[in-house]
């Protein structure tokens, strides 16, 4: 296979603190927008493969979390959402990870050679390829060597009937029956401990409140929280 490792959006902590950094350079077909320490957060956080490692992966960034193998082997489908209490993001965040077969992971790499993926550039080099404000942006990543790669593509359903678009959409679409990554999600969803929360997609969602006593517990704890956050950062100010 051409590349060794898989992405669907912020490497392995304990990985990389062992690790001495490498050197990488960014593929001539990657996307530069989002090579940012917001993206470098998220990766931290969920304690993905850092593209300044040594370890070779891909990795696809969707709705929610991302997918990411390492090898044809070891594999991982992780899931993060960012709370919101009072139309704030507050400093939690709740991050579930589910281990892929190695047989999945196999299939994915299969998949990849099959339709060719590595070839495809990032959108903005495909022409016929166009961007909105609504939509789903998919983020492909991959280190092999010294050569990271940083790939997105803007809503591949709503494109035109063209190679690329093709190619992605049925790709997005096989990552999802081969991980089963709809069904995760609904479980990851049902496990969220807070009352609001975002992911990566930008959507906000409420959830309906059926306990009132922990919710008024809850609401304390909260506001007490953002009282000492605020406190800290007007210090960190003056």
């Amino acid at each position: 296979m051409k590349y060794l490792l898989i992405a669907v959006l912020l490497w392995a902590a304990g990985n990389v603190q062992g690790q001495d950094t490498a050197a990488f350079r960014l593929s001539a077909d990657s996307d530069t927008i989002f090579w940012s320490n917001y993206h470098l957060r998220y990766v931290e956080q969920l304690e993905l493969l850092h593209p300044k490692g040594n370890t070779d992966f891909y990795r696809v960034i969707l709705p929610g979390g991302c997918i990411e193998i390492s090898g044809t082997q070891t594999g991982k489908v992780v899931f993060k959402a960012d709370e919101i209490w009072d139309k704030i993001l507050t400093d939690d965040c709740f991050v579930q990870t589910f281990p892929l077969t190695e047989n999945q992971v196999q299939h994915i790499c299969h998949l990849i050679d099959t339709l060719m993926i590595d070839s495809i550039p990032s959108d903005k080099y495909i022409r016929q390829w166009h961007r909105g404000f609504d939509g789903v942006t998919y983020c492909l990543e991959s280190r092999t060597g010294t050569v990271y790669s940083f790939k997105r593509y803007w809503t591949p359903s709503v494109q035109g009937n063209f190679r690329e678009a093709n190619l992605i959409a049925a790709f997005i679409e096989q990552l999802n029956i081969i991980t089963g990554y709809t069904d995760k999600r609904k479980i990851f969803e049902a496990a969220i401990p807070f009352y609001g929360w975002t992911s990566n997609n930008g959507t906000i969602t409420m959830r309906v409140v059926s306990d009132s006593e922990h919710y008024n517990k809850y609401k304390r704890l909260k506001k007490k929280q953002l009282k000492q956050k605020a406190k800290m950062e007007k210090g960190r100010h003056q």
